[in-house]
């Protein structure tokens, strides 16, 4: 059994960069959809929902955190750019998004994908682990067999999100909306 490929995002006003980025990501196996604006990403933000959004800092008059922010759906992110900017890079990271500076290296940009796309699972997991812990603490079981049992969880649930390709649901928030078209 196959996995659907991961859905990624790319928005770059760059045309070279955007091109190169989109033929790299296709190559390394990822459904890869890459536009040039803000307005493009943000409609595509709005109807679809990637697995992943890849957006330079520079996009005309907005900037690839505001796109972030303004995706109506949380959804991670890589944010690129050519300027070393510790404020925006600071920013980026608190609304959970990875920096990174140009010219990006190929081969360290397929690799940081699967972490980023991995990072919520693997909050999931660490709160699976703690919560091990917190019931054997309430329970008054032993704390060194109750610690190892909650890492154990933590640990199997990576390995098999690694291993099976596990991510998190993405809610599909127009569901509940009775006013949504079909």
């Amino acid at each position: 059994m196959t996995s659907k490929p991961s859905r990624i995002l790319l928005v770059d006003d760059d045309p070279a960069t955007r091109i190169g980025l989109a033929e790299l990501l296709t190559d390394a196996g990822y459904e890869t959809r890459a536009l040039a604006t803000f307005e493009e990403g943000l409609r595509a933000l709005r109807t679809e929902t990637p697995d992943l959004l890849i957006a330079d800092v520079r996009l005309g008059a907005f900037n690839g955190l505001q796109l972030l922010v303004s995706s109506p759906r949380t959804v991670p992110a890589i944010i690129i750019t050519g300027f070393a900017d510790p404020v925006l890079e600071s920013d980026a990271r608190q609304h959970g998004a990875e920096y990174v500076l140009k010219p990006v290296t190929p081969s360290l940009l397929v690799k940081e994908i699967p972490v980023v796309l991995r990072a919520d699972f693997y909050a999931v997991a660490a709160l699976a682990g703690a919560a091990v812990v917190v019931v054997g603490h309430l329970l008054h079981w032993s704390p060194v067999p109750t610690t190892i049992a909650g890492a154990s969880v933590c640990l199997f649930m990576r390995l098999t999100a690694i291993r099976r390709g596990w991510r998190l649901p993405v809610a599909n928030e127009d569901a509940g909306d009775s006013s949504a078209a079909p």
